[in-house]
């Protein structure tokens, strides 16, 4: 029991010093691609995506479905979305690593990562819609690959069992509660 206690508690701060380190790479890409995108916004460059024998010439980004202003917004709304969960997720593990399980936060932190995840999942369907045409057309016609745009429904489907899960923790929460009053 001791030994599964203490492998519990190491994995949970690996986990939290994983989460947080991812937190900080991600918040570096954000701020990246928020400057990057801002000084592009009149005057979008072109760029080339090239991997393999896969090359993606972007000669001219007005071909875009939406102004390039707006898919850097929209990028960057994504990846603020992923920071809430990576945030969220590393304040569940520092509960967890302290010891409360059933901390009164944890079923609120569950349920803003079920939605941040859906949210994302959303958007990341809209800024494909915009850039998707082109990518999709270039992987048909080089590679034979096809892919459809659309909303990620297994993100979905995660985000919807979170939010239920931040209730069974809501539950949790309510019995140690119930359990700290009769003690």
């Amino acid at each position: 029991m001791q030994e599964t206690k203490k492998r519990s508690a190491a994995l949970a701060q690996f986990l939290y010093w994983t989460a947080t380190v991812a937190y900080w790479l991600l918040f570096g890409v954000l701020v990246t691609v928020g400057v990057v995108g801002v000084t592009q916004w009149r005057h979008p460059a072109a760029f080339n995506l090239e991997c393999g024998s896969l090359s993606i010439r972007f000669a001219d980004p007005s071909l875009m479905a939406f102004p390039y202003w707006l898919n850097t917004l929209l990028v960057l709304a994504i990846l603020a979305l992923w920071l809430v969960v990576l945030r969220s997720l590393g304040d569940i593990l520092r509960e967890v690593c302290r010891g409360n399980v059933f901390d009164a936060r944890t079923p609120r932190r569950v349920r803003l990562i079920g939605g941040s995840v859906i949210a994302a999942s959303l958007l990341e369907a809209i800024f494909a819609a915009s850039w998707g045409p082109m990518v999709i057309n270039a992987l048909r016609a080089h590679a034979g690959i096809h892919i459809v745009s659309r909303v990620d429904d297994s993100q979905v489907f995660l985000g919807l069992v979170l939010i239920a899960l931040a209730e069974v923790f809501q539950r949790g929460v309510d019995l140690k509660a119930e359990n700290d009053l009769t003690v």
